[in-house]
C-alpha cells in the first residue's frame, strides 16, 4: 500500500480515510494518510458531526 493524501475534510474524506485505515490495519500495513481542507477547522461543520460517531 502507498502513501495517500485525501482532498477534502469532508464525511467523504473522513469515510474514506477511516476505510483505508480499516484496510491497511486489516492487512498488516500502515500508510501514511493525510487530509487536506482549505478550511482551518474542517471538523466544525454541522453536516460532519454525527457521521464518526
Amino acid at each position: 500500500m502507498r502513501d495517500v493524501i485525501i482532498i477534502g475534510a469532508g464525511p467523504a474524506g473522513l469515510a474514506t480515510a477511516l476505510s483505508l485505515m480499516l484496510h491497511a490495519k486489516k492487512n498488516g500495513v500502515s500508510p501514511e494518510i493525510l487530509i487536506v481542507d482549505k478550511n482551518l477547522s474542517p471538523w466544525e461543520k454541522p453536516c460532519g458531526g454525527m457521521i464518526l460517531r
